[in-house]
């Protein structure tokens, strides 16, 4: 009896092997790793992607540029020393006080060595936000470099146009908007920050969330890397917004900005794309 099972078992077996293996003869280009197609379970978007569309950092999977680009924060203000929040363009009338205006033009003459004994720059690229103090400071700059930098200076004209300014004035760079704290004591901005650490999208009291204004500012780094090569690229704005934007180099969170140093009024810094933040 044990022997008929044994035979039975082995003419099944025969028969298995061969019907398999005949599949395959007949269908060399189907992989058994394939199929069945219908159980495979749908693609994944790589986690690198889904950082990219879902943060607002434009420069997340950015890790080299084609110009350098310095930023520079205005002189000290009128609202500096009044401690006045001055975030609303329909309503700004600070500019810059006689320190702020020394400020300015130590930072035009550091920019233009910068440019003269760095490297050899194709241009030089001025923008700002357009608020009056910012506007200010970068008209030092502008000024300074057209006599004293060994490079071109960039504007709406191209540069060279005569009597002409050759700083772009650009809305992503204007001061972040603090909703109903605009007008009132800077020492609200700390109130502000202490949200800024909980959520980078908060909006409390109408302010503009940090996730937007890094979503605007390296937009705009974006854009100049779009229309300039080998340039050296001057952003002149304000506090928070340039925060904002070293923050993102560092490709760390908008929740972070308050952790980098502070740039003081007519400060200017390098900005470096790096994967953390240096030491």
């Amino acid at each position: 009896m044990m022997k008929n099972i044994d035979s039975m078992l082995n003419v099944v077996c025969g028969l298995l092997l061969f019907r398999y293996s005949t599949a395959f003869v007949q269908t060399p280009l189907m992989p058994i790793t394939l199929m069945p197609i219908t159980s495979r379970a749908p693609p994944v978007m790589s986690r690198s992607l889904v950082r990219l569309f879902d943060q607002p950092n434009r420069l997340a999977e950015v890790y080299k540029l084609k110009n350098d680009f310095f930023v520079l924060r205005h002189g000290q203000s009128e609202a500096n020393v009044e401690r006045v929040i001055s975030s609303d363009p329909a309503t700004d009338s600070y500019g810059l006080t006689n320190i702020g205006k020394m400020q300015g033009k130590q930072a035009a003459k550091e920019i233009c060595e910068l440019c003269n004994n760095y490297k050899s720059y194709s241009g030089i690229c001025i923008l700002t936000s357009n608020f009056q103090r910012a506007v200010e400071t970068a008209c030092f700059v502008e000024s300074a470099a057209k006599y004293h930098a060994y490079c071109p200076v960039q504007g709406s004209a191209g540069g060279g146009a005569k009597n002409e300014a050759t700083f772009l004035p650009d809305d992503r760079l204007r001061e972040r908007g603090f909703g109903s704290f605009d007008g009132t004591s800077d020492a609200n901005y700390a109130r502000v920050w202490d949200e800024d650490l909980k959520d980078s999208s908060h909006e409390i009291e109408g302010v503009e969330s940090v996730d937007s204004v890094m979503a605007r500012i390296t937009e705009l780094v974006q854009a100049c890397e779009a229309q300039w090569t080998n340039h050296l690229v001057v952003l002149v704005g304000h506090h928070d917004v340039l925060q904002i934007l070293q923050v993102a180099c560092f490709k760390e969170p908008g929740t972070e900005h308050r952790r980098v140093q502070a740039l003081a009024t007519g400060e200017v810094r390098a900005l470096d794309l790096v994967l953390g933040r240096p030491n």
